[in-house]
């Protein structure tokens, strides 16, 4: 999972309707599917859950 408080370049939004997320002040969006390049944060291997931040 990538939590929200990792997309700090912009505000974000969300377009519930199209799966995207929407920058407030630049315009940038993220459909849901769009490749996104990652760093693993923390991986606990008893809940079987990782957690990434954008790069």
């Amino acid at each position: 999972m990538i939590p929200m408080r990792s997309f700090d370049d912009d505000f974000y939004y969300i377009d519930e309707e199209n799966y995207t997320l929407v920058g407030l002040h630049h315009g940038r969006s993220l459909r849901f599917g769009d490749p996104v390049r990652v760093r693993v944060v923390a991986v606990d291997i008893i809940k079987r859950r990782m957690d990434f931040e954008r790069v």
